[in-house]
């Protein structure tokens, strides 16, 4: 061994996510967007599977932004039409993957990776990232309000 292996606080925090349930989807969905913004990165949705025959979901997983890689033909293009987005994706593996149990019907941690392979965010920096930035609804009101935007445009 080479004394590497994770930290006792490394192996609890493991453990009190892998022990998580969920009342709903997008209850795991916040709790993992709040645990990258704590740890200072962001997620996306990924893949989602139903059950056969229906619309039903029953798996679903998050993956960090920097999951994956660009394709070859955002590269392979003769002439762009517009500049080409900066290169964010470093095939990161962290991960959450959440399941539906049919039988408490309950959504519970079925893949949890927490290892990333980019620097993550500094401290204050993470409500930059993408799946951070939102407003509450009193901050739609509030610009609503000042008469920033008309009301037809927030969400």
């Amino acid at each position: 061994m080479d004394g590497q292996g994770p930290s006792d606080e490394e192996s609890e925090e493991y453990r009190l996510v892998v022990s998580k349930t969920f009342r709903s989807e997008d209850e795991g969905y916040e709790f993992y967007n709040e645990y990258a913004k704590v740890k200072g990165f962001s997620i996306r949705k990924e893949e989602v599977k139903y059950l056969p025959g229906t619309h039903t979901r029953f798996r679903r997983l998050y993956t960090c932004f920097k999951e994956g890689y660009r394709t070859l033909a955002n590269f392979e293009k003769p002439e762009p039409k517009r500049t080409p987005k900066a290169l964010t994706r470093c095939g990161c593996r962290a991960r959450l993957e959440i399941e539906l149990s049919a039988a408490t019907g309950e959504w519970f941690v079925k893949n949890f990776e927490d290892k990333h392979n980019h620097p993550l965010a500094k401290e204050g920096q993470s409500a930059y990232l993408f799946s951070h930035r939102r407003m509450t609804d009193g901050q739609k009101a509030d610009v609503v309000g000042y008469g920033l935007v008309a009301s037809a445009h927030t969400r």
